[in-house]
């Protein structure tokens, strides 16, 4: 597992500091990690769920003008948990998201970013108590949006930090992450 990451490392800087391989061109590809959220109010009465978790997400996207682009995301937000009077619950999410982006350039090197569009979500939550176990499985398309900066360390290579969301679910109240990440210009 060493040798693979250490590997990464290695491609991951000769890309980045290849000038020649990265011709200038408005396609992008990253990624990020950081921590989901996931609030449920009244699984029982009374009771909310309550769960965050380590969660990535890997991106791609053209930009076509200097202050609009166009990203497709994957975004994977863990397996959050809970117990609830003594039930562990633990849920597994995933989300695909097609996002308009405004940007607004601050600098030669310092960016602000919001973004609209549409995710389809996939979730399954798993109940266990005295050895019992209940399932569910539930997916949708929600309004997604998210804010976020980057900071281009080279022209080819930026730096992220992020916060998304997916509008509230019949029965999420609470379904967002916060990423820091990369960002690979072409």
């Amino acid at each position: 597992m060493e040798k693979i990451f250490d590997l990464f490392i290695v491609l991951f800087f000769a890309c980045v500091l290849n000038t020649s391989a990265l011709a200038a061109s408005p396609f992008y590809v990253g990624g990020g990690i950081g921590q989901s959220y996931v609030e449920e109010d009244n699984v029982l009465p009374g009771e909310d769920f309550e769960g965050e978790d380590f969660a990535f997400k890997v991106f791609g996207g053209y930009r076509f003008h200097k202050n609009f682009s166009v990203e497709l995301a994957y975004i994977d937000f863990g397996k959050p948990d809970d117990n609830i009077l003594g039930i562990d619950v633990e849920t597994e999410l995933y989300a695909v998201v097609l996002s308009g982006v405004g940007i607004l350039p601050l600098s030669d090197r310092f960016e602000l970013f919001v973004k609209l569009g549409v995710a389809h979500w996939d979730g399954k939550a798993k109940a266990e108590v005295a050895g019992l176990t209940a399932r569910d499985d539930e997916n949708g398309n929600k309004l997604a949006y998210g804010v976020g900066a980057s900071f281009a360390i080279t022209d080819q290579f930026a730096i992220r930090a992020e916060y998304e969301g997916i509008d509230e679910h019949d029965d999420l109240d609470r379904f967002e992450i916060f990423t820091v990440g990369g960002e690979l210009r072409f």
